[in-house]
């Protein structure tokens, strides 16, 4: 038998429970649909106590309410029906509570699914010529058992093609507008580092076409100045980098520490000379051949280019150096954020 204390002490706790689920209801009846309002209700009243203790005990509500449906369908009692109705769905929800399963999303994904079926029913009569009205109820049962037979994709698939998409779609952004090189000389100091790494536009040329080897109609031509990303012309296959300094027509002269293009002084800014004023440089005068351009690099005592193997076949050009996007330091393995993002110039 139970003390005066521990009875006093039940009834409070009790009164508590009743109080905190009533000051909560009118909260959760002034918003979201009633689905999701119920499932709500029914988390706040298991945690004040007021719940059954395992899911068997719904399942009976279920069981109970259904009967109770089923017997004002009997007589024909609308209003009964009605509530006994919104009973069921409210042990839905429980249901849904008990299993973590949100009854407002379960009942929009099932929407979701018959109103897939039903599309589907109404697209293959449509190629029939029919309409849902010119058919019959086996027909459209038929059609709807039809539609429920077809299976989705397999996650597996789905993923396969998001990959497949991907891939396909790196591939023509890499053949045709942009692809990434990374620079692994000194030739190009200090304008470009060994670790920088960049995009080159491919389109601004007129990109190759693989296997054909043909190409897009370019948007311009190669200029003077153009850091341009291109295959060596003594393999055909590795990748350079270097300054376009003279286009075809074009006289090129070397004298010192100066370049001369058609009898002008270039004011080169960007080059680098590295061994000293000793050091003899003399090149040209060399005229530019048609369908060619003249390629040096900004490091000039420390580049083979065509000073060496001539001037550059514009077939074997890729693209057009455009920034920066990430630069390491390989002596000191760090990254030099600092140059992220360079415009290349």
């Amino acid at each position: 038998m139970k003390t005066e204390p521990k009875r006093l002490k039940e009834r409070v706790r009790k009164r508590n429970r009743s109080v905190l689920l009533r000051s909560r209801v009118p909260t959760l009846l002034e918003r979201g649909p009633s689905l999701t309002l119920a499932y709500q209700l029914t988390r706040q009243a298991s945690r004040v106590g007021f719940d059954w203790p395992d899911i068997d005990g719904v399942l009976n509500k279920l069981d109970e309410e259904l009967k109770e449906f089923r017997e004002a369908l009997t007589l024909k009692d609308k209003k009964k029906a009605r509530e006994e109705l919104g009973d069921l769905l409210f042990v839905m929800a429980n249901i849904g509570r008990f299993l973590r399963i949100d009854p407002e999303r379960a009942l929009r994904q099932t929407v979701k699914k018959f109103m897939s079926r039903f599309r589907y029913i109404e697209t293959t009569l449509r190629k029939q010529g029919k309409t849902p009205g010119q058919s019959n109820l086996f027909e459209m049962d038929r059609l709807w058992e039809e539609a429920k037979r077809k299976k989705k994709k397999s996650i597996v698939r789905e993923y396969a093609e998001i990959i497949v998409l991907a891939v396909a779609l790196a591939l023509f952004v890499r053949t045709f507008f942009i692809q990434a090189f990374r620079i692994p000389s000194e030739s190009m100091e200090d304008t470009l580092l060994v670790g920088d790494f960049l995009f080159a536009n491919k389109f601004i040329y007129g990109a190759k076409l693989p296997l054909v080897g043909w190409r897009l109609p370019e948007m311009r031509a190669p200029e003077p100045g153009d850091i341009i990303i291109f295959k060596y012309p003594g393999d055909k296959k590795t990748d350079y980098i270097k300054r376009c300094v003279a286009v075809e027509g074009q006289t090129v002269e070397l004298k010192e520490r100066r370049l001369y293009v058609d009898g002008v002084l270039q004011d080169e800014y960007f080059t680098k000379y590295v061994l000293g004023d000793s050091y003899t440089r003399q090149f040209g005068p060399y005229v530019v051949p048609e369908g060619h351009v003249f390629m040096m690099g900004d490091n000039r005592d420390n580049s083979a280019d065509s000073r060496a193997w001539g001037p550059l076949d514009k077939q074997l050009i890729m693209g057009k150096a455009m920034f920066i996007y990430f630069s390491w330091n390989p002596s000191s393995h760090t990254v030099r954020f600092s140059r992220i993002g360079d415009i290349i110039r």
